[in-house]
């Protein structure tokens, strides 16, 4: 088993293998992927600092090759990679069509319609279900890192978190399926799009704008890293502004039991809330407080909804 053996990554193939996984990360989002051309993404304009620099080394090996490397079979000609996904967890509302989208996505790359790869090359693609359990992700991780190039997905905060020490030394890159603040900043873990932690800042800052003297903020949030997360830009965010958040409520994932937590913010009169939680928490949340008969207005951070 591999421990300290380190990935034959020089940056035109990382390039060309990021371009595929954000090809991958699209399709789970949106569903359908456009084609995209390598080539294209880069401006003839664009200067190249030295630092990023491919050496000759690299030049050398690059012509319309690739190299082996963990889940890269020259003799077939098959790039595999691997996905940990929730597909049976509290968060399959969102895992399942996930899971599903990267399917479709490796399915056009192999059958050509997604110009990603050299010609003759196919994509495999190595799934495991995690259930949204950081230990079964260790696990599951640890049984696919020596057979895969990078991780498409990686799905979920807390199940990702655990990754990174793993990953890191080996120079596995990892997709998260997930907007967390700690990952936004690894090398390893690239983001997809702006942290938590900035969305529930900019849902307080538009509460304040639309309420002024009259809000009362309160939040739900997820016990783990995602919901802490969130919790964590909403308090920034109110200490900036000179408020103070008038409760926040934490809940297990995937809880649906909420009374006791939307009660809790109605008796504290807030007439804003920030869910920090999955959507398998969202429905219970917003029909409890129907059938309460409580009406504040709702933000929701994109894991809460999606």
């Amino acid at each position: 088993m591999r421990t300290t053996t380190k990935r034959r990554t020089p940056r035109w193939r990382a390039i060309g293998a990021s371009v595929l996984a954000l090809s991958l990360l699209l399709a789970a989002c949106n569903g359908e992927t456009d084609e995209v051309d390598p080539v294209d993404t880069v401006d003839e304009d664009d200067t190249v600092d030295e630092d990023d620099a491919v050496d000759e080394d690299d030049v050398d090996a690059a012509p319309e090759e690739l190299l082996a490397d963990f889940g890269v079979d020259v003799e077939n000609q098959v790039l595999t990679i691997g996905a940990l996904d929730d597909t049976s967890g509290p968060a399959s509302t969102i895992g399942v069509p996930f899971a599903l989208g990267k399917r479709v996505a490796v399915e056009q790359v192999n059958a050509g319609d997604l110009d990603l790869l050299p010609e003759g090359w196919t994509v495999e693609l190595l799934e495991r279900d995690h259930g949204y359990n950081p230990q079964q992700s260790v696990a599951e991780f640890n049984a696919l890192k020596d057979d895969v190039l990078y991780f498409a997905t990686t799905f979920g905060t807390p199940n990702t978190l655990p990754l990174v020490s793993l990953a890191t030394p080996e120079e596995i890159t990892l997709y998260p399926a997930s907007l967390s603040s700690e990952l936004a900043v690894n090398e390893y873990t690239p983001p997809i799009g702006a942290p938590y932690k900035v969305e529930a800042e900019h849902a307080v800052a538009h509460a304040i704008e639309e309420a002024g003297d009259d809000l009362a903020f309160g939040v739900i949030y997820q016990l783990d890293d995602y919901g802490g997360d969130g919790l964590a830009g909403a308090q920034d965010a109110a200490d900036f502004h000179g408020i103070e958040l008038v409760g926040a409520e934490g809940v297990a994932p995937g809880e649906s039991d909420v009374t006791a937590p939307v009660q809790a913010l109605q008796n504290a009169g807030a007439t804003h809330i920030l869910l920090a939680v999955l959507p398998s928490t969202t429905g219970p949340v917003l029909g409890t407080a129907a059938q309460l008969g409580y009406g504040p207005v709702f933000y929701g951070l994109t894991a809460s909804w999606i």
